[in-house]
């Protein structure tokens, strides 16, 4: 549970980083491209925005590294060794980062742009009858 505390929070960091840098936070459609976005291309999927030649809003070259490469291929769940999740709602402009423990005690674990703490994701419950 700490390391997923840990990576979440230099995550944040680095999505708040790129949320001044762009105006918004990655579109990325999931974690490969998430990845991609913050290091400038250098792993993951190719970048759509954070790409040399492709200004920020203050007018700095994209192909930014807002943390190193090693470091985020490092990034993985501890339980399973499989890639964190993250998803980003353009409509609210906010962005969740995941990761299922496949525990029933600890559950999912998920970080959200509204609040700085790791929480266990609350299960929908049952349908009425």
């Amino acid at each position: 549970r700490s390391r997923v505390a840990s990576d979440f929070n230099t995550l944040a960091t680095a999505l708040e980083t790129y949320s001044t840098d762009w105006g918004h936070y990655p579109a990325a459609a999931d974690w490969q491209a998430l990845i991609g976005e913050l290091s400038g291309g250098a792993v993951g999927t190719t970048p759509t925005e954070n790409i040399t030649g492709h200004p920020t809003i203050t007018g700095e070259d994209g192909g930014i590294v807002y943390i190193k490469p090693d470091t985020l291929t490092a990034m993985k769940n501890p339980w399973t060794n499989e890639d964190y999740g993250y998803s980003y709602d353009a409509a609210t402009g906010k962005w969740t980062l995941s990761c299922d423990s496949e525990k029933t005690d600890i559950g999912v674990l998920i970080r959200t742009s509204d609040s700085p703490n790791l929480t266990k994701q609350e299960e929908a419950p049952p349908p009425e009858p």
